[in-house]
């Protein structure tokens, strides 16, 4: 029984090591529709930029923190989520790009977002937004965040 124990945890943690050393960076961009927007980028080095209006703030995740996120990160991957475009200005938006040393995924989400999403959204809510960063006074770029942008509002024309 010890046996098996001690192989089922050698081989999660050659797993968990294989996703980490392909994984490049995330970024997400989140909106609920109303008021509370982030955007969110990690680094395969444990380091993020979280950017809260208005400003954006540097830190570095633990080990087990990185972890837990790359394992959420690599669930999101894993279930193939297909984007959802709804027409809907105050509904909740989430744009993602997960780049791999292989591949690129970009998911963009309106309206009825996934539960490994949400769950993804949660875990980084938990792990970032209460630790003290470091404010950037640089501006970066977030290109999930256009993603979620508005669309430019039809012209109206006066006729006389």
């Amino acid at each position: 029984m010890i046996k098996i124990s001690i192989l089922f945890l050698f081989i999660s943690i050659i797993s968990c090591k294989t996703n980490s050393d392909n994984f490049e960076k995330f970024e997400i961009s989140s909106t609920d529709g109303w008021i509370e927007n982030y955007s969110f980028i990690l680094y395969k080095d444990s380091s993020f930029i979280l950017k809260k209006s208005p400003k954006n703030e540097w830190g570095k995740l633990n080990e087990s923190e990185f972890q837990s996120l790359l394992s959420q990160i690599q669930e999101v991957k894993n279930k193939k989520l297909n984007s959802k475009t709804e027409t809907c200005y105050d509904c909740s938006k989430v744009s993602i790009k997960i780049t791999s040393k292989n591949d690129t995924l970009k998911i963009i989400q309106k309206g009825d977002i996934s539960k490994e999403i949400d769950d993804l959204k949660i875990l980084i809510k938990k792990i970032t937004f209460n630790k003290k960063n470091f404010i950037l006074k640089t501006y970066e770029t977030f290109e999930t965040q256009k993603d979620l942008e508005p669309p430019f509002p039809p012209k109206i024309l006066n006729y006389k």
